[in-house]
């Protein structure tokens, strides 16, 4: 069984980085067989909801009955293994996909109190979903946490719970602590975050992205105070912008990757390079595009995005519903 289950997680692995579906078939066989031979399998059955996650975020088109598949599986993962912290993390990724929002912060508390070495990638889940909805109470007290989570790891190294955990370093922590800054006009604050984030990305190269979604808040907050730009900032940032431009123009998601580092720091901009892969191909598409104009201010185009893919699952109906109550008359 463990063997099968392994297997199974090396081929999503790779149909989700080679953007391979027939690998996910692969992966869910692999987890029917184990479970023809022990049905309560633990590991098998984690296994299955982490897969039936994955493959539904990654087809083009989600319906009722793939998120209620998905749903099922991690129900009856959780009753076989109630101390999986995995499985929870997915949950809320569902109930997210799905504009479950309340559901979202239960479960993930729940994943941080099973295990805590997991607190950085749960509380970046929690203060992007609070600053799209505006919960600027629980964005400034979740981005807080994670800040100070992240500093106890970086000082712990090697002893640290997320290390010994096998959980990789993320970036990102100090960007989203900006986010929440900006939107609150503390400019003098996110700056400072800011700068320790593009510190952090320019030493590791890590996430050339977030790099320039750094940059791009630096420059915002100079504008706003009526200060000179950065000629050197502002270089860099063209320096990158014409690489995901190049990037793009071979891969589409490398324009999802950059939209989504410039909403946290620049709205504009993120539904900008949205709309460069012409008219969304979904409802999952029109609706993040449409979730980047509202975070822009931009409802008119909000809408309008709404508009280009008629929601007919119900989950599609409920999202775009918790939408348009977000937007003004």
């Amino acid at each position: 069984m463990p063997a099968l289950a392994e297997r199974a997680y090396l081929q999503t692995l790779h149909g989700h980085a080679q953007g391979e579906p027939s690998l996910y078939a692969a992966a869910l066989g692999d987890l029917d067989r184990a479970l023809s031979r022990a049905p309560d399998d633990a590991q098998a059955l984690v296994m299955r909801c982490r897969v039936l996650q994955v493959k539904r975020q990654a087809q083009g088109r989600a319906t009722d009955a793939d998120n209620q598949a998905a749903l099922d599986a991690c129900e009856a993962a959780r009753h076989a293994d109630p101390g999986s912290a995995d499985v929870l993390l997915v949950f809320a990724r569902l109930y997210d996909d799905t504009c479950q929002n309340d559901l979202v912060d239960v479960v993930a508390e729940q994943a941080i109190e099973l295990d805590r070495s997991l607190s950085g990638r749960v509380l970046r889940h929690r203060i992007m979903l609070a600053v799209q909805e505006e919960r600027w109470e629980i964005a400034d007290r979740m981005s807080l946490r994670l800040l100070s989570f992240e500093e106890e790891q970086r000082k712990l190294g090697a002893r640290g719970i997320s290390r010994r955990m096998g959980v990789l370093p993320e970036p990102g922590a100090h960007l989203l602590r900006a986010a929440v800054l900006l939107r609150q006009d503390r400019l003098d604050e996110a700056r400072r975050e800011l700068s320790e984030e593009l510190a952090a990305d320019t030493g590791a190269r890590a996430d050339r992205p977030f790099e320039a979604a750094s940059i791009r808040g630096l420059l915002r907050v100079a504008r706003q105070k009526g200060e000179p730009e950065s000629a050197l900032l502002a270089q860099r940032l063209a320096v990158l912008e014409r690489q995901f431009r190049e990037g793009a123009a071979k891969n589409p998601h490398v324009a999802t990757a950059v939209a989504g580092a410039y909403l946290w720091t620049d709205p504009d901009a993120a539904a900008d390079w949205l709309g460069r892969g012409g008219a969304p191909g979904s409802f999952a598409e029109a609706f993040h595009r449409a979730l980047a104009y509202r975070m822009a201010g931009r409802h008119a185009e909000a809408r309008a995005s709404l508009e280009t893919r008629a929601p007919s699952e119900r989950w599609e109906q409920a999202c775009a519903a918790w939408l348009r109550s977000q937007l003004s008359p």
